[in-house]
C-alpha cells in the first residue's frame, strides 16, 4: 500500500510541476529514507526533513489522512558561508609567480 501511495506521490509532483531534480531527490529520499547514519551534510538532512513534509502533505490533499503530522518539524538551518578575499598584497603576489 505504501508503495501505491509513494507512486501518486510522485505523480502528484510531476503534475505540481516539481523540477526534475526535486523529483528525482524526492523519489532518491523516499526509497533509501534513513540509509546514511554517517552524519549526513546538512544538505541531506533537510532534504530528509522536506520528503517528509512533502509526502504527508499529498496525503492529506488525497484525504488519506486528516492532517499533515510533519509541519512541526522543523528545518535545520544552513549557515551562510562568508566569501574569503584575498588583500591587494596576496593578489598581487599570485600574479608574479
Amino acid at each position: 500500500m505504501l508503495h501505491r501511495y509513494c507512486s501518486q506521490f510522485l505523480a502528484y509532483c510531476q503534475l505540481a510541476d516539481f523540477s526534475a531534480r526535486s523529483i528525482q531527490a524526492l523519489t532518491i529520499r523516499l526509497i533509501d529514507f534513513t540509509a546514511d547514519y554517517n552524519a549526513p551534510s546538512i544538505h541531506v538532512t533537510k532534504s530528509r526533513v522536506w520528503t517528509p513534509g512533502q509526502f504527508y502533505h499529498f496525503l492529506t490533499l488525497q484525504r488519506i489522512i486528516p492532517e499533515n503530522i510533519a509541519t512541526g518539524i522543523p528545518y535545520p538551518k544552513i549557515e551562510k558561508t562568508v566569501p574569503q578575499f584575498l588583500t591587494q598584497e596576496e593578489s598581487s603576489i599570485g600574479g608574479q609567480v
